[in-house]
């Protein structure tokens, strides 16, 4: 049986489950935000916009926290133990399951392994969720929410995730800073960024086509060392620009050469 559910928190993340839940046919008894317009966007008739955690209805069987993680904490020693039956879970990829320990043993962790626009819309069916829980019943009813969402749906525990964390914050986060940094060299000489958006998307699908690495191309890979000193003086009055191209391609070499060698033992 379907319970209803709390959404703690109305950023990018708390947009997106509330809206997807919504698709979902769940019910939603409160949206907090400490934005109170936010959260009343964001609510039907059916659900109760708040800003204040006193708040809450009351009548919600599961709390998910979509806060940032230094909140947790805070918003868990609010929140309490909510009563008998009641799961909390917070959506963070690097915060431990105990910073739940105020709402006492029915806790859990819910993390979509995505990152999202902030406008809702995002296909949960195509984000992986990775869920951690001590108590095995609150672990199956997260998996229950999760497949209501369509979404694939992984067991892994605080230590595992907290890697499985720093991967989606290199493959993401860094990734996009580089194409934001090549972004500012084109707009620097007057040149258009449609111009290598077209690039971007083929790494990007090339990525879901095979090992990283066995598909690395350009200079580094190349051993084409006149083009990287090129470069590197095309960024002399950028030194930290300069100092990230000389380590990204000392790091492309060093995996190259290992790549290499371990061919040579295979033969």
């Amino acid at each position: 049986m379907r319970v209803p559910i709390a959404i703690i928190g109305a950023g990018r993340l708390g947009t997106a489950l509330t809206k997807a839940l919504y698709a979902k046919g769940w019910e939603l008894s409160d949206l907090f935000s400490r934005r109170l317009q936010k959260a009343r966007d964001l609510a039907t008739d059916k659900t109760k916009a708040i800003d204040s955690l006193k708040a809450l209805s009351g009548r919600a069987g599961i709390y998910l926290l979509a806060v940032p993680d230094d909140a947790i904490e805070e918003v868990a020693g609010s929140l309490g133990d909510m009563g008998p039956g009641v799961i909390v879970a917070h959506c963070s990829g690097s915060a431990s399951m105990d910073r739940l320990r105020a709402c006492g043993s029915r806790i859990g962790v819910f993390y979509p392994v995505q990152t999202f626009s902030g406008s809702g819309g995002e296909d949960f069916s195509r984000i992986p969720l990775a869920l951690s829980a001590k108590d095995p019943d609150v672990l199956e009813t997260l998996e229950d929410l999760a497949q209501s969402l369509g979404a694939p749906t992984y067991r892994i525990d605080d230590a595992d995730r907290v890697h499985l964390h720093l991967a989606a914050v290199m493959a993401n986060n860094f990734s996009n800073h580089f194409y934001g940094l090549a972004m500012d060299v084109l707009k620097a000489k007057g040149l258009s960024e449609e111009l290598i958006r077209p690039l971007i998307l083929q790494t990007a699908a090339g990525v879901m086509q095979g090992n990283p690495h066995e598909r690395q191309t350009g200079p580094a890979v190349r051993g084409d060392k006149h083009t990287i000193l090129y470069h590197m003086e095309l960024l002399s009055e950028h030194p930290r620009l300069a100092e990230l191209y000389q380590r990204m391609t000392h790091s492309i070499e060093h995996i190259r050469r290992q790549m290499d060698k371990d061919k040579v033992k295979e033969r």
